[in-house]
């Protein structure tokens, strides 16, 4: 009889219902911002723009508050820039190529110490990165922001890249671009 207790009990404690679940949250993409800055190589001429997300999951730890598992996707289609001509330039084979990348990528391996690191894939091409991240709770979700500093070149984007072509002279464009981003995530029923 004892034992029929014991086993009962366990039984019970390794139900899935009694099982604390990691809480996932997805990306609210209408109240996110990813906001890009690029930067001449020489001067300061720092062109801006935006681009949007397409979509966003974040596996959270069980209190809700450390995402252990992530996957982000931003709409390369969607790129723009304060300079129409400028924008549809990054859109095309020179920089983006969106036409035959319309998405790139962050997928998260680890958090640690207000830090991302994880994959991006731009071009379909894919390069660790760390990204310093804030997180805060928010009353039906979280808010993750930011800014992360890519280098192009690594993602074969070397147009005027001054590492790559002598000469440029003004024309030459740094080969660092950062995204500030605002990520609004909503808990999932």
């Amino acid at each position: 009889m004892k034992s029929f207790f014991l086993g009962l009990s366990l039984s019970i404690l390794s139900l899935p219902a009694f099982a604390q679940t990691a809480p996932v949250f997805t990306a609210d993409v209408p109240a996110s911002r990813l906001r890009w800055t690029g930067h001449a190589a020489v001067g300061s001429y720092a062109p801006t723009g935006t681009v949007q997300l397409q979509s966003g999951t974040v596996g959270a730890d069980a209190a809700g508050r450390t995402p252990r598992t992530a996957k982000v996707v931003v709409a390369m289609k969607t790129l723009a820039a304060e300079n129409e001509d400028l924008g549809a330039h990054l859109r095309n084979a020179d920089f983006f190529d969106v036409e035959r990348y319309p998405t790139a990528t962050f997928e998260l391996t680890a958090f640690r110490a207000d830090s991302a690191t994880g994959f991006l894939t731009i071009k379909g091409v894919r390069k660790p990165i760390k990204i310093p991240v804030t997180v805060e709770p928010t009353p039906d979700g979280l808010r993750l922001r930011g800014t992360a500093q890519v280098n192009r070149t690594v993602f074969g984007i070397t147009y005027n890249s001054p590492g790559f072509f002598s000469g440029l002279g003004d024309q030459a464009i740094g080969d660092t671009f950062e995204v500030a981003f605002d990520v609004r995530l909503r808990r999932k029923k």
